[in-house]
């Protein structure tokens, strides 16, 4: 398990990862939307994930969603770092009228080209 927490000028955001889990979320955003994607990440990859933010939703509710972005993204690398994982993975899904596609590149580097 990984924990992590990220303060900015908008957000505060506290967070822990467990890749071995038992699809436990754990959380409050202030956007139901994202409560309910979260919700979703953590059943379909098995894991389990607790994450409160508490952001400027008075303002506009971009900055939560961009800081959780980085959040999540930084638990995941740090539960990746910490073992040999292939660098790179591939799936696509198809759902109920539509076919979903991720590609994630655990490599480090900053960009492809």
């Amino acid at each position: 398990m990984v924990s992590l927490r990220r303060t900015t000028s908008e957000t505060d955001i506290v967070a822990s990862l467990c890749v071995r889990g038992s699809c436990q979320w754990l959380g409050f955003t202030g956007i139901g939307l994202l409560d309910h994607l979260l919700a979703q990440y953590v059943v379909n990859s098995q894991v389990d994930l607790k994450l409160f933010c508490y952001g400027d939703l008075w303002t506009d509710w971009h900055h939560s969603v961009e800081d959780i972005g980085i959040v999540v993204g930084m638990l995941i690398a740090a539960v990746y770092s910490k073992a040999q994982y292939n660098r790179f993975a591939s799936v696509s899904v198809p759902m109920d009228g539509s076919l979903t596609r991720l590609s994630v590149d655990f490599s480090g580097r900053p960009r492809l080209f």
